[in-house]
């Protein structure tokens, strides 16, 4: 049997994290208020559908009911009404044991995700009517509610309303959002929220004794962060990494699931704060064996703790004094509405990866919004610099004599003549005879991108999807996949980057001109000099152009 149902909760007290729950409904039924209908809200894994469970087996442990006979005074239609006591259940009685093994003729679950129709929820409405065949209460489980049809959640509300005295309803959903505000209204609601650090770590150790596994405390520290506060996920994580036996470390974890580390994650967001875009592609084109996905999300769950910090309210129970001293550390060096703006982009730049086939471009993207235009060139510089001098010149200019006025003018045009000639510099060395072949090309490409990464990052990434065609005379045709990206290289300061860089890597001039490809044609991942990469579907690559076209 595998850990997370060998080791599945099988009473209040064994709830990991959800301390306000427990107390809630223990207290509801040691004072006997038991409710017709309860949603149980939150997070995958943090368990929702076991509490029902345990709750099912409360109402109907045959300890309590026989207590509840033994003691009755009094007879009340309402059986709601009657004053009984319950309590954690004994996990003894036939009852509790036929609702662990799921046997249990009073306990129905429903999986709303593929009984979401009208008919199901019609089908059990006549059932409903019917009396329990063991226990005191029926008890209906229908899990991921809010997958149900609009016209099933019309079919239920009535029931919801008025049911039967011996039926309870629990409703568990990870999206509570979409359930009609006319079914919540009617149930008490529970919010289920995520693990903290040090309840899963405790959990963990705790089955690993158990189990007799062989397991540091820095591998623990990993199966936990990769949980994300839940308790299913991390007994997941654990059994994964166990299968290979002997003892399980830090980096057994890191390879299974395909995570960074604290180590990198900081690298990467100290060069964030530092807006540090070229620092920041190399790291991530060096990351390119990681999960992308899950990496965003460490970055989002460490800023998360940065924005924690940043409050005054991050708790030394979550971290360790290095990590906290850290935490600390990044959030004196970033303003409060800068973490937020990097929290966004972060956030939409996940959003962004489900859809787009090539996850590291979202990211890079994300991180050139963030840090913002590279540095301009020495050229570009001189250029500003000089503007601003000028503007300065003209303004001092009209106050003084008409001979300073002069020679300052005659000393501002060489200055000017100066920088005319870097900006308009050609290589003349570039213009040499001879012809360029594709060959050429591509055996010069990687140069060809090296040299305009310090340039450029976000051009780099891409080129990266776009594939040498043919060459005609002097002119490279360049087959790009997504007219967005055309559009973007077509513009003419990254046109002449293009044309200048090239030429001056194949030492000899070339043009470079833009070419939407063939529906038939497929992208590549990378462009080599054998030109053999592994393709992107199609239709994904046509699904990512109607989506940026919008």
């Amino acid at each position: 049997m595998v850990l997370y149902r060998k080791y599945r909760p099988q009473k209040l007290a064994d709830l990991v994290g959800q301390d306000h729950v427990i107390a809630s409904l223990l207290s509801a039924l040691q004072s006997g208020k038991i409710a017709h209908g309860y949603l149980f809200a939150g997070p995958r894994g943090t368990g929702k559908t076991s509490t029902a469970r345990i709750l099912a087996k409360a109402v109907n442990c045959e300890v309590y009911r026989q207590s509840s006979i033994d003691n009755r005074k009094k007879t009340i239609s309402d059986q709601r009404s009657t004053i009984t006591a319950f309590g954690e259940p004994c996990n003894k009685c036939a009852a509790c044991k036929a609702i662990t093994d799921g046997s249990y003729l009073d306990l129905l679950e429903i999986d709303a995700a593929s009984n979401r129709g009208i008919d199901e929820i019609r089908d059990l409405r006549e059932k409903i009517r019917l009396s329990p065949v063991l226990g005191k209460f029926k008890v209906y489980i229908i899990d991921e509610v809010h997958m149900l049809t609009t016209e099933a959640f019309n079919a239920l509300l009535k029931t919801l309303e008025e049911p039967p005295a011996h039926a309870i309803f629990i409703l568990c959903t990870t999206e509570a959002g979409k359930l009609p505000e006319t079914i919540v209204s009617r149930l008490l609601k529970f919010n289920f929220k995520r693990a903290n650090n040090k309840d899963l770590q405790d959990a963990i150790v705790k089955i690993c004794k158990a189990e007799k596994i062989d397991i540091t405390k820095e591998a623990i520290e990993a199966v936990v962060k990769a949980a994300d506060g839940s308790y299913r996920d991390a007994l997941s994580v654990l059994e994964q990494v166990w299968a290979g036996g002997g003892e399980i470390g830090e980096q057994d974890v890191r390879s299974a699931v395909k995570v960074s580390g604290f180590g990198l994650v900081f690298e990467f967001a100290d060069s964030l704060v530092e807006k540090d875009l070229g620092k920041l592609a190399k790291k991530l084109e060096e990351a390119n064996d990681l999960d992308l996905l899950v990496f965003n999300r460490e970055l989002l769950l460490f800023f998360e703790q940065v924005m924690y910090a940043k409050i005054g309210t991050l708790s030394r129970d979550e971290t360790n004094d290095n990590e906290f001293a850290l935490y600390e550390e990044l959030a004196q060096r970033i303003e409060f509405s800068q973490l937020q703006n990097l929290l966004k982009i972060l956030l939409v730049a996940e959003g962004d990866m489900k859809y787009y086939p090539l996850p590291q471009i979202s990211l890079l993207l994300a991180f050139s919004k963030w840090c913002g235009e590279p540095e301009a060139s020495q050229s570009e510089k001189v250029i500003k610099d000089t503007e601003e001098i000028k503007d300065i010149k003209d303004i001092e200019g009209k106050n003084r004599k008409t001979s300073t006025e002069s020679r300052e003018n005659k000393e501002l045009e060489k200055l000017e003549e100066k920088i005319i000639e870097v900006v308009e510099e050609k290589p003349k060395k570039l213009m040499k005879a001879g012809k360029v072949t594709l060959d050429d090309v591509l055996s010069n490409w990687t140069v060809f991108l090296s040299r305009i990464r310090p340039v450029n990052a976000h051009i780099v990434a891409l080129l990266r999807s776009t594939r040498p065609a043919s060459m005609d005379g002097d002119t490279l045709n360049l087959e790009v996949f997504f007219r967005f990206h055309k559009d973007k290289l077509e513009e003419p300061k990254i046109m002449d980057l293009l044309c200048n860089t090239l030429s001056e890597v194949l030492d000899s001039k070339v043009v470079v001109r833009m070419q939407l490809a063939q529906r038939t044609s497929k992208p590549p991942v990378t462009v080599s000099r054998s030109n053999v990469a592994e393709p992107v579907g199609e239709d994904i690559s046509r699904l990512a152009e109607e989506i940026f076209l919008k």
